[in-house]
């Protein structure tokens, strides 16, 4: 398997490919590029992602297909008791424990973080994950690509998702070091309802649940 895991400081080329890192890991990538402050952390890229489906035959619904709940609970479940590349968790164990402290494991959808959408809440982000949680915690980003309103999102704005090629949904998760947060926020560097062109803070105490509904991305 070529390239599985990059880490976030990576000057490799390929670690700001969208198609191989997802959106929103690319543009981390280029924020400790341009000297930024980012956490520490790793990408598990979408070829881990396509590796394990692939060797258990279940086939990803294309972007923008309708998913009823039952389908998508069924195909999150199958994905859940699929098992890792065991050089692929040996790995991921090891850079894990070059950081001190606990983990936010998060998604990073190919195609995501587009000016056109954001495709926030729309997949699942994990918080304060142990060693021993973390592979398990992978695997629920991975099925958090068959929840229902994520297809819906897609197909409402007719979003020419994902990889040009094959306008399959594809996804690389992100493990970073928990900061221990004051207060966390969202700017909008536009209003998010009607577009208008100015600054937007959203904020509250804390590593920011509040501003952030529960599982978003």
């Amino acid at each position: 398997m070529n390239e599985p895991i990059f880490p976030l400081n990576s000057k490799k080329k390929s670690a700001i490919d969208n198609h191989l890192v997802g959106g929103k890991a690319a543009n981390l990538v280029k924020l400790n590029r341009l000297g930024f402050l980012t956490p520490p952390g790793f990408i598990i890229t979408t070829a881990v992602f396509h590796h394990m489906l692939g060797q258990s035959g279940l086939s990803i619904p294309n972007a923008g297909e309708k998913l009823d709940p039952s389908t998508g609970n069924s195909l999150k479940n199958h994905i859940m008791s699929l098992p890792f590349d065991m050089r692929i968790e040996h790995k991921i164990r090891k850079d894990y424990q070059k950081f001190e402290g606990l983990a936010a494991v998060r998604s990073s959808m190919v195609g995501e973080d587009q000016a056109s959408a954001s495709f926030a809440g729309q997949l699942d982000t994990f918080l304060n994950i142990r060693d021993e949680q973390l592979t398990e915690t992978v695997r629920k980003c991975y099925a958090s690509v068959f929840n229902p309103q994520l297809h819906q999102y897609i197909s409402g704005r007719q979003i020419s998702l994902i990889s040009q090629k094959t306008q399959l949904l594809s996804m690389a998760v992100i493990v970073q070091q928990m900061v221990r947060a004051k207060y966390s926020g969202i700017a909008f560097t536009a209003d998010p309802i009607c577009g208008r062109r100015e600054v937007i803070i959203e904020a509250s105490t804390g590593t920011g649940e509040a501003v952030a509904a529960p599982g978003s991305a």
